[in-house]
């Protein structure tokens, strides 16, 4: 979700996203939540001129089962309305999702502090990788305030050295500007962000698009 405002209102970018998790649906949620606040508090007048400004993101959320996902992506396709489309596929075994990894160009992998969080990535990233060898898999730490990055630089170059992890050089800080309600209307704010040591969310959606 920060990852796609990001992308639309600072970079341009059309941005899809694929609700697949069927135990809550909570992206589609949050999604129709903010959209019913939106049109509650601002005339349509308004949103156009929020929209022209760059100051919403313009994102569309597709609600589906995880069956749907490949005749979506195959329709959709043909008519190239996305940059980028990301899917959510909530807490699933790699087993019972191949058919959706297989559409993937890309797979960021994240976790932070909690180290069970860390062990489940590696299994996560191993267990796609021996099905696609050749995807392009990454993980992404997230949520590390500063007294700690140096510790999870170390922590990603073991996991490299023993497991092969791919990582993302950028790591997301942690911080207590993050609203608890996670947005995908409202972006967060670029001159704040370039704050961040290492700057954040800005370096990683540098590394990101670096790869396309």
């Amino acid at each position: 979700m920060l990852m796609g405002c990001f992308l639309d209102v600072y970079y341009g970018k059309k941005i899809g996203i694929i609700d697949a998790d069927e135990y809550q649906w909570s992206l589609n949620s949050i999604y129709q939540e903010e959209r019913k606040e939106l049109f509650k508090n601002y005339s349509e007048e308004e949103i156009d001129k929020l929209l022209r400004d760059k100051k919403i993101a313009d994102i569309d959320v597709h609600k589906m089962m995880i069956d749907e996902i490949v005749g979506f992506v195959s329709r959709i396709k043909k008519g190239n309305p996305y940059d980028f489309l990301f899917i959510d596929l909530g807490q699933r075994k790699v087993e019972e999702t191949l058919h959706v990894f297989e559409l993937a160009d890309h797979i960021i992998v994240p976790y932070s502090k909690d180290a069970e969080e860390i062990k489940q990535s590696v299994i996560f990233s191993k267990s796609i990788k021996r099905y696609f060898p050749d995807k392009n898999i990454k993980s992404l730490v997230m949520k590390i305030f500063r007294n700690k990055a140096d510790d999870f630089m170390e922590i990603r170059k073991n996991l490299k050295r023993r497991f092969d992890n791919d990582y993302y050089k950028s790591i997301i800080p942690g911080r207590d500007r993050y609203p608890e309600k996670r947005s995908l209307i409202w972006p967060l704010n670029y001159a704040v962000e370039e704050k961040d040591f290492g700057k954040g969310v800005i370096s990683f959606m540098n590394e990101f698009l670096e790869q396309f």
